[in-house]
C-alpha cells in the first residue's frame, strides 16, 4: 500500500476520499500511514467494526502491528500467535 506523504494525506482527508472505502479498507489504509488521512473517529469506528470489539486509542498506539495482523487474518489470533508476537518485542504474558 502506498504511503501518503503529509500533503497527500491532508488532501485525502480534506476531499473525504476515505468515504467510499469499506471499514476494512479504512482501517488497513490508516494503520499503514504515518499521517492521519481521515478523521480519528472514522478510523477508530472502522477498526472497531472490523474487529467486532471496542478498540482504545492507546491500544492502537502500542499494539498497531498486532491489530494490523488481526485485521489481515480476518479473525482474532489464537493465544499462541499473540504470545509469539509479544515475545518478538520481549514482552511476556
Amino acid at each position: 500500500m502506498k504511503k501518503l506523504n503529509r500533503k497527500e494525506a491532508v488532501s485525502f482527508y480534506e476531499q473525504k476520499s476515505y468515504s467510499d472505502l469499506s471499514d476494512k479498507e479504512k482501517a488497513l489504509l490508516q494503520l499503514q500511514q504515518e499521517h492521519m488521512c481521515m478523521p480519528m473517529s472514522i478510523f477508530m469506528n472502522a477498526v472497531s467494526n472490523v474487529l467486532g470489539r471496542d478498540v482504545e486509542p492507546t491500544e492502537l498506539s502500542i499494539n498497531r502491528e498486532a491489530i494490523l495482523i488481526e485485521i489481515l487474518e480476518d479473525e482474532a489470533p489464537a493465544l499462541c500467535k499473540i504470545k509469539k508476537k509479544l515475545q518478538e518485542f520481549h514482552w511476556t504474558i
